[in-house]
């Protein structure tokens, strides 16, 4: 295993155009790395909102340093400052059990952009109680190589450096290993990667073995990693207290090769058959999406819905972030097409929480509220006291009313588009992030359909895309599909359209995808 290397190091004064020089002098250094367009492009965005949220929060900040390290397939960046912490403790931000500190309540979302780029990251705070590094505050992320194998991550922490040389050795070529020479760097390296199998030392200078994997048990996440002993204490005193620290198995020193690579094997074989049971638990106690989210007939409109879930075949549509509501009224039908932050099984929950939340508001506002006054409220209810805190959605309303008039607003997805005898275009409507601060506005645009006509309304895993060339490639895409299908019903035209988007993505997306479409007759 490679040494982790320095490759790039750069600092500025905290503001925004010192952030703009770091950001533009990453960008020319990155360029020439084999790191792919795309992540070179998300490591810059992370560089530019940490620094961003670092000059407007942390207060008394006088320096922004950052480095990027390569170890192996994997690349951190790291963004340190001297100023307030931003947080408490040394957490992610995909973490949802606090709080959102006040000073990002307006300026967050970009950091929980990176973290929806970077499942790998960490905000370790200058007072945590275990940094080593008490000077400054350090925002980490972490990505591998796009042509990396993927191979089981093992976490190992031992303060004797020939154990820890001798383990990497050992494991060298078949798994990816971290070794680490404390619990307390251990700690930060297992919130930050989310290890497959954990191996440490019993005893050690800073920390004993035991308390690091009491910690680790209280983590949601980290809770059932498989936890390997290493020993050098033969008592039966060890041994039991190895057991009941709910220990998946010990070894003792000096280490057998063969028996390591064996225990391994095991460990990582049953876990590997609990994430595929617990997988199966939730998709059988998952409600199913159903073809048919919405009425088929509403006066004379016509109404389909389909759905894909991250990762999934079309034979598998189960939970996911993309949801809809709707409503009847005295003059109509109101729909609101909602994307949460997340996708599949695991953005269900706060799909489901955000879904109740609409349902509420809904509640609370008239049939006669249009849809730019009814997205801007709920906008304003998701910023009040932390509600639903660290969640964002993504919208599309669509306001059915008499003889072909649809009002239509938009809160961060694309653009509606509308489907005539003539061809298919867009309909500009623009609209920020529901909940990213208060007081937003979304605009009201009025489509009037003739008999034939459609509008069709798509979530961004249909054409989100970091590239922007690629972004517009997809929308094209988009438009010729409809141009096929112009003449079908909406049910045909949503099957199709989905069905096209799963062909040109291998089968399975990286996102969910909903599409919903609206004929008039």
């Amino acid at each position: 295993m490679d040494a982790e290397e320095v490759l790039w190091t750069g600092e500025a004064v905290p503001t925004l155009a010192g952030v703009r020089d770091l950001r533009r002098a990453f960008n020319a250094f990155v360029a020439h790395l084999p790191l792919g367009r795309e992540m070179g492009e998300d490591l810059g965005v992370a560089l530019a909102e940490i620094g961003i949220n670092v000059a407007e929060h942390a207060d008394g900040a006088t320096r922004l340093r950052t480095e990027l390290k390569r170890h192996d397939t994997e690349w951190t960046l790291v963004v340190a400052d001297d100023g307030r912490p931003l947080l408490r403790e040394a957490s992610s931000f995909r973490d949802r059990t606090g709080r959102r500190p006040d000073p990002l309540q307006e300026s967050g979302r970009g950091l929980y952009i990176v973290a929806s780029r970077f499942p790998q990251h960490l905000y370790v705070p200058r007072t945590w109680r275990s940094s080593g590094q008490g000077e400054v505050n350090r925002f980490m992320v972490r990505c591998v190589q796009p042509t990396a194998t993927a191979v089981p991550r093992i976490l190992v922490v031992d303060d004797d450096p020939v154990q820890r040389m001798t383990i990497e050795a050992y494991l060298k070529g078949s798994y990816s290993v971290c070794a680490c020479a404390t619990a307390a760097e251990a700690e930060l390296e297992a919130k930050l990667q989310r290890p497959d199998v954990i191996i440490s030392d019993i005893h050690m200078p800073d920390d004993d073995g035991l308390s690091f994997r009491d910690r680790l048990s209280r983590e949601p996440e980290l809770g059932l990693v498989p936890f390997l002993f290493l020993t050098s204490d033969r008592s039966p005193g060890a041994s039991a207290a190895a057991n009941d620290a709910g220990i998946d198995d010990l070894l003792y020193k000096p280490l057998d090769k063969k028996r390591l690579l064996q225990v391994l094997e095991r460990l990582l074989k049953r876990q590997s058959q609990m994430r595929a049971l617990r997988q199966t638990e939730i998709v059988a106690n998952t409600t199913r999406f159903p073809s048919q989210t919405l009425p088929e007939q509403v006066g004379n409109y016509t109404l389909a819905a389909r759905r894909i879930s991250a990762g999934a075949s079309i034979n598998i549509n189960v939970a996911g972030g993309d949801l809809i509501w709707h409503r009847h009224t005295p003059d109509g039908f109101q729909l609101l097409m909602c994307d949460a932050m997340g996708h599949g099984l695991g953005a269900w929950p706060l799909a489901m929480a955000n879904l109740g939340f609409v349902k509420g508001a809904a509640l609370g506002m008239g049939h006669e509220v249009g849809p730019g006054s009814f997205i801007a409220k709920l906008s304003d209810l998701l910023c009040e006291e932390g509600l639903l805190e660290g969640a964002t959605l993504t919208a599309l309303g669509c306001w059915l009313g008499a003889d072909g008039a649809v009002v239509v607003s938009n809160a961060g997805q694309p653009y509606p588009l509308l489907v005539t005898r003539d061809g298919v275009e867009e309909v500009p409507v623009e609209g920020g992030l529901i909940g990213l601060v208060p007081g937003q506005t979304y605009e009201a645009k009025t489509v009037v359909l003739k008999p034939g006509d459609r509008i069709v309304l798509v979530t961004d895993g249909f054409v989100e895309s970091p590239d922007p060339d690629l972004a517009a490639a997809a929308v094209e895409a988009l438009k010729n599909d409809l141009i096929d299908l112009a003449a079908r019903s909406p049910s045909v035209m949503a099957d199709g359209l989905l069905r096209a988007h799963l062909m040109r993505n291998g089968g399975r997306t990286a996102d969910d995808s909903m599409v919903c479409v609206i004929g008039y007759d």
